[in-house]
């Protein structure tokens, strides 16, 4: 086991420097168990990397000011304000509470009926519920809706299958209560928006740009269409992140990715979780629905008071043994420039040995983290839950095709782990080899396809 535990710092010593900032902190503070080891010698390094690269691509472009994005952002901005201190550098950080559901309802009404696209897009055991919930509308006019709509509430918390959401559209689409009542509700959310991001500084004509982990671009594109509106001009925005799978094609901003981007980096895309990195960054905050003032201020209003597994996460632990590698590491060397590629390299094998092939213990601990795909945060399942040897069969690269290709039934047809490794890795099976070069395939193909 000493080996496997050794595993991360020996990739590390690819550069000196990151080595010896993070051998120093595991002779000095040992990790006491597999999430204080990832979040030390993985996370750490990965999040000090890529915080860098955003710093030194935003002062090449002479940008002034970034916002980091809420929540997946709130550990790379307090990882960006040490490496500025350190490194005296004139660039201001500042945290932007937001979230998927906060900037698209304000933006419903601005899209008009292609809203609906984003309403009832498919996500994990989609439900009817779940997008009337999308559209922050009050329980009761809710239910008053579905009234008139026919739905009971049995057909309201149903599992929808595959193929029947473009139904449910239809007939959202050819209900004026439904849309006058989510446009209504979109404008009132609008002015709160946007009176936050006018408080927050992004109209003053300040060069600024926004900072997240990425994946489709979408709330550079809904802060775009705020912005356009308030300004009544076409506005751009520069967007830094981790990785993007794909990015809107008519789309005409500027996203930078640092890991990937929607044409390159097949391989690092397929040896990769971003459902896992997100449970990393982890932040402090529960999720932005909107915003409200208070005492002349519009602040964030919050669906929790606090991230929904801080009952069983120590998210201040962990952003604090991430900021201690990038202090080891900035009060050592200030501004550390490493180059693009070779920055890009250690991340990716650090990623792919933790992400692809996790030890037991790091399966345990990471898999038990509550996720959900959906951008109200319900419908929460364990990333990576323990699977039955029989149920890890039917995750495999065949069964997992003739599923899409055959099966309707949703329960039956969508996948049963966020991070499939990690499932492989609970279950100890003496197959793991197989199952990991079953998703790995799956991987190829899902991502090689897009």
């Amino acid at each position: 086991m000493r080996n496997r535990n050794q595993r991360y710092l020996e990739l590390l010593r690819k550069n000196q420097q990151l080595w010896q900032a993070a051998a120093k902190i595991e002779k000095d503070s040992p990790a006491k168990n597999a999430v204080e080891r990832v979040m030390a010698q993985v996370g750490g390094p990965v999040i000090y990397l890529y915080v860098s690269w955003v710093i030194q691509n935003a002062m090449d472009k002479n940008i002034k000011r970034l916002y980091f994005l809420a929540r997946d952002g709130q550990i790379f901005y307090e990882v960006a304000k040490i490496i500025c201190k350190y490194g005296n550098l004139d660039l201001e950080c500042r945290y932007l509470y937001c979230s998927r559901l906060a900037w698209r309802v304000p933006c419903y009404w601005l899209t008009g009926e292609k809203c609906l696209d984003q309403i009832c897009q498919r996500s994990m055991n989609l439900t009817i519920k779940k997008i009337f919930d999308r559209t922050l509308l009050s329980e009761e006019k809710s239910r008053a809706i579905a009234e008139k709509l026919g739905f009971s509430n049995a057909d309201m918390l149903r599992i929808l299958d595959h193929g029947e959401t473009e139904s449910i559209k239809e007939k959202l689409r050819m209900s004026p209560f439904f849309m006058q009542a989510v446009f209504e509700k979109s404008r009132e959310e609008f002015e709160k928006a946007n009176k936050y991001l006018l408080q927050e500084g992004l109209q003053e004509g300040v060069k600024f740009a926004i900072v997240d982990t990425g994946w489709v671009g979408s709330m550079q594109r809904n802060l775009r269409e705020l912005l356009e509106y308030q300004n009544q001009n076409q506005v751009q925005i520069e967007g830094f992140y981790f990785g993007m799978f794909r990015q809107p094609e008519t789309d005409k901003q500027f996203y930078h990715t640092y890991l990937f981007s929607g044409k390159k980096g097949l391989w690092r895309k397929a040896t990769f979780n971003n459902n896992l990195l997100e449970c990393m960054c982890g932040a402090t905050d529960g999720m932005t629905i909107g915003y409200e003032e208070k005492d002349g201020l519009f602040q964030p209003r919050f669906a929790n008071s606090e991230n929904i597994n801080s009952g069983r996460w120590d998210v201040k632990e962990n952003h604090r043994i991430v900021c201690r590698f990038a202090e080891a590491v900035s009060s050592e060397y200030g501004f550390l420039k490493i180059p693009h590629e070779e920055s890009k390299k250690i991340s990716s094998c650090l990623m792919k040995a933790f992400m692809m092939t996790p030890t037991k213990a790091e399966a345990e601990s990471f898999g038990k983290y509550l996720f959900s795909d959906d951008m109200t945060e319900n419908g929460v399942l364990e990333l990576a839950p323990y699977l039955t040897q029989r149920e890890l069969f039917g995750e495999d690269f065949i069964p997992k095709v003739w599923k899409r290709l055959f099966v309707r039934n949703t329960k039956k047809r969508q996948t049963k782990s966020y991070w499939i490794e990690g499932s492989i890795s609970r279950n100890g099976s003496w197959l793991a080899p197989w199952h990991r070069m079953n998703g790995l395939i799956w991987h190829l193909l899902q991502f090689g396809l897009k």
